[in-house]
């Protein structure tokens, strides 16, 4: 797990424009993130087949662009429209990591990481 501060300098006053719960709202999100992503480092990848290797790998990638790209909103101050969308994407997410945290087998953590296709998307899309 990488280590966040969040408490860049602010640049051009991007991060004044936001606002203090859509900016916590963001944080709880990367960490929500970064516990999705802690998860899926621990499924054991040489007991899988192929194809559920295959899954993993491309969950692993969604998460870590969404992870990476909610970190730039983090720095940067996040857009008018993420913060918009925030309250939905934080909570999605924050059940998400809420659900793979007590999965004990590791297809199921692939599984509800690849249903939440959407939201990571939605992150990785608005996090530019």
């Amino acid at each position: 797990m990488r280590a966040r501060s969040g408490l860049a300098p602010a640049r051009g006053g991007s991060i004044a424009r936001a606002s203090v719960q859509a900016r916590a709202q963001l944080q709880q999100l990367v960490r929500d993130l970064d516990a999705v992503a802690a998860r899926l480092g621990e499924v054991r990848t040489e007991t899988l087949d192929d194809n559920t290797h295959d899954r993993w790998a491309d969950a692993m990638d969604a998460v870590e662009l969404a992870l990476a790209r909610a970190d730039a909103a983090l720095q940067a101050g996040p857009s008018a429209l993420f913060e918009r969308e925030m309250p939905t994407l934080q909570a999605t997410l924050a059940l998400l990591a809420d659900n793979v945290a007590w999965q004990r087998q590791d297809a199921a953590v692939i599984d509800a990481v690849s249903r939440a296709h959407t939201p990571l998307s939605r992150v990785i899309v608005l996090g530019r």
